[in-house]
């Protein structure tokens, strides 16, 4: 099945680009995908760079909430590992939570 064909987060994917384009950041990079597999919690989203935690977030709008993501992911892009700390994360960020998947090669402290 093509990209878009009926998929609920086609349009999300397209509004963050055009959102991203607008801003002029090229730092961001907006890849759609198939299936993130979260049937459940459509329109998710992945941040996610090289050598930092990876977050899931779902239950997230085009219309709503194309902002929240993109502020979410230039705090990403900023943070050393991809922590962001909570009370910078816009609410919808914080309540849409579905994973934080640690990067390849991960060395627990403990």
């Amino acid at each position: 099945m093509p990209l878009g064909y009926d998929l609920p987060g086609a349009g999300l994917a397209e509004a963050l680009d055009r959102e991203v384009a607008a801003r002029g950041l090229a730092q961001l990079t907006v890849t759609p995908v198939e299936c993130l597999a979260v049937c459940r919690r459509p329109c998710t989203v992945a941040f996610a760079g090289p050598g930092k935690w990876t977050h899931l977030v779902g239950d997230l709008d085009a219309e709503a909430h194309v902002g929240d993501i993109v502020t979410a992911a230039l705090a990403f892009a900023r943070s050393a590992d991809g922590i962001v700390p909570w009370m910078e994360r816009p609410q919808s960020i914080r309540s849409g939570g579905i994973a934080r998947v640690p990067p390849v090669g991960f060395k627990s402290k403990t």
